[in-house]
């Protein structure tokens, strides 16, 4: 089914790349069709955004902050009635802590798109440095992609990408990607086609390469007595050149295919399937390599009541076939029997039985069973409640046999303006079936309370316990609380904090006795519909016990 030899020898020479100069030009002669068409000053509009930011770094062996500016300008340009031309400016820039360089991180694109074509051309100058000149580095990014699709016709993409890296000390690599596509959509299937390569330079070193050939196709159709299939295949072909390693490929082939149908109105089945196929070309003193993995299930599920459902599963997996060595296979039938009934006022139960049946078990066969109970509804007015139980049951096994979980949550609403909700969860686990016992278990809540709609105050808990990790108990709790003057301003506050209770048994290590916690206060001003400013103050306690404090600036404008 696919090719085991690819003809790779050691002299083996990548084609050379196809270079378009009319495409190159076209991009060159963008900038100055804008000029042109903004000295016309046809249906020509200007926006951006402005966002200054400055935060003080907390801690003792450092004192300043960080600056950080952004600007974003754009201006849209229409030439010739159908085609919009775009000019996009994009500045980040950062100053560093103290005794280090600031960075900057520019970035200007031109855009031109229409009914059918389209393109792009933007520049990236990138310099950044950690602290000393040994660590400086320099990178330009240059990238160019168009699309043109006529009307009826397939879609062709090409995308050229290249970024060059100097380091201070006059290294450095350039790396040039090239991609070509091709696709097509005719009457709900898709075909598509690609080609791209991607080449490193380093000084001194060979380059190296990688190159992917791909083509694909799906389609999907309707069949008759309600039934429906999908249908899928890919084939790369991969070449690649990299330091020390003798050059090399590799094929490989996916397909793919789903089925599903509804015969009847109380029987609903499908099928699926897909399959990879890896073959690995001869290197130097290396012989071929391939391998396959497969996958496929099946289901059908009847049901015969409103109230009652069943359904049987078939699954099978094999990871990494090779020649006269077998994968990892997985191989198992599962049956499940769901029902569900009302009970108590709105109360509803939904109860479901699985069995799993394992056929390819590396010791044998087994089975295991699980059981799972739930039960929702409206008990009460202003009460929302679910409560949910499983169990499992793995026959065979020696330790931990069985296995569950518990959860229960609900929601009250004592009054319009005030929420609580509250939850419980535990994890089960046991040898025998009279010796259960909770391995973890959790209790968490939170009260929010709206007395207007400017107004908001909310708090939560959390009591958390994990028995094998030899932890007492971990509780956090948080409070948050909210003031809006419309069209003016707002203030928030939160605080949260973490208290570790260990085991008596359990000696604390050095340093990490205390209890963190945080309290953030900010305020946000309107000053007017497109302009805010920000203030942030925060305090922080760490686990040894430190406090740092930080605040910030921000300002941030549209037009």
């Amino acid at each position: 089914m696919f090719t085991t030899h690819l003809g790779v020898t050691d002299t083996l020479v990548p084609p050379p790349i196809p270079r378009p100069p009319a495409l190159c030009l076209g991009l060159l002669l963008l900038p100055g069709i804008f000029v042109l068409g903004a000295a016309r000053g046809v249906a020509q509009t200007w926006n951006g955004s402005v966002r200054v930011d400055y935060q003080t770094t907390p801690g003792a062996e450092t004192h300043g902050g960080l600056l950080l500016q952004q600007y974003y300008l754009r201006v849209i340009d229409r030439l010739f009635y159908k085609n919009q031309l775009s000019l996009i400016g994009n500045f980040d820039y950062r100053s560093g802590r103290p005794g280090q360089p600031p960075e900057f991180r520019p970035r200007y694109a031109l855009q031109l798109s229409s009914y059918g074509y389209g393109g792009q051309l933007a520049y990236e100058p990138i310099r950044q440095q950690s602290g000393t000149v040994q660590n400086a580095q320099s990178s330009r990014r240059w990238r160019a992609n168009v699309f043109a699709q006529p009307l009826g016709w397939p879609r062709f993409t090409y995308d050229l990408q290249r970024l060059r890296d100097t380091l201070a000390e006059g290294r450095g690599s350039r790396d040039r990607w090239d991609s070509y596509g091709l696709s097509w959509q005719p009457r709900a299937s898709v075909l598509s086609a690609s080609y791209s390569r991607q080449m490193r330079t380093q000084q001194q070193t060979p380059a190296e390469i990688l190159e992917v050939y791909r083509v694909g196709g799906s389609t999907e159709r309707s069949l008759p007595w309600r039934h429906h299939v999908n249908l899928g295949y890919n084939f790369d072909r991969t070449w690649s050149q990299r330091r020390s390693v003798a050059p090399g490929a590799q094929d490989q082939h996916t397909a793919t295919a789903n089925l599903s149908g509804q015969p009847v109105s109380a029987v609903n089945w499908s099928a699926q399937y897909s399959g990879r196929f890896l073959a690995i070309g001869p290197r130097r003193n290396t012989l071929s390599n391939n391998s396959a993995d497969h996958l496929a299930s099946a289901s059908v599920t009847v049901t015969p009541a409103r109230a009652l459902n069943f359904g049987v599963l078939r699954y099978f997996e094999r990871i990494g076939d090779r020649v006269n060595q077998p994968g990892n296979r997985t191989d198992y039938w599962q049956t499940r029997l769901a029902t569900e009934g009302r009970m108590y006022r709105q109360i509803r139960a939904f109860a479901t039985v699985y069995r799993i049946i394992y056929t390819g078990a590396p010791t044998g066969r087994q089975y295991s069973d699980a059981y799972l109970l739930t039960l929702r509804g409206r008990p009460f007015r202003h009460t929302d409640w679910s409560s949910e139980l499983s169990l499992s049951d793995q026959h065979g096994r020696q330790t931990e046999r069985y296995g569950g979980s518990m959860n229960t949550y609900a929601r009250l609403e004592p009054l319009p303006n005030a929420q609580a909700q509250a939850g419980y969860s535990a994890s089960l686990t046991a040898t025998q079936i009279g010796a259960i016992h909770i391995s973890e278990e959790s209790y968490n809540g939170n009260l929010q309370y709206l007395p207007s709609p400017d107004f908001s105050l909310a708090g939560s808990w959390g009591l958390r316990r994990n028995r094998l990790l030899m932890t007492k108990w971990v509780a956090t709790w948080s409070m948050t609380g909210t003031y809006r003057w419309p069209s003016f301003a707002s203030i928030s506050m939160n605080y949260s904090a973490r208290h570790i209770q260990t085991a008596p048994n359990v000696t604390p290590v050095p340093g990490t006795g205390k209890n963190p916690s945080t309290f953030v206060a900010e305020l946000l001003w309107w000053a007017d519909t497109r302009t805010t400013v920000t203030a942030q103050y925060n305090h922080q306690n760490d686990v040894a016990g430190l406090g740092h404090e930080s605040w910030g600036l921000g300002f941030s404008t549209q037009f």
